[in-house]
């Protein structure tokens, strides 16, 4: 991730999604929740 993205993340009060070490499955327990939000939605 670039650090005028971060800035503009940071300006606008964007909270970064990625750990410190930009991995993304850190978040693999919210993206599990928000695909089982998405399937209850379409039924």
């Amino acid at each position: 991730t670039s650090k005028i993205y971060n800035n503009k993340c940071i300006s606008n009060g964007i909270r970064i999604s990625m750990g410190k070490n930009y991995h993304c499955a850190d978040n693999i327990v919210i993206e599990s929740f928000h695909s089982l939000l998405k399937k209850s939605n379409n039924s």
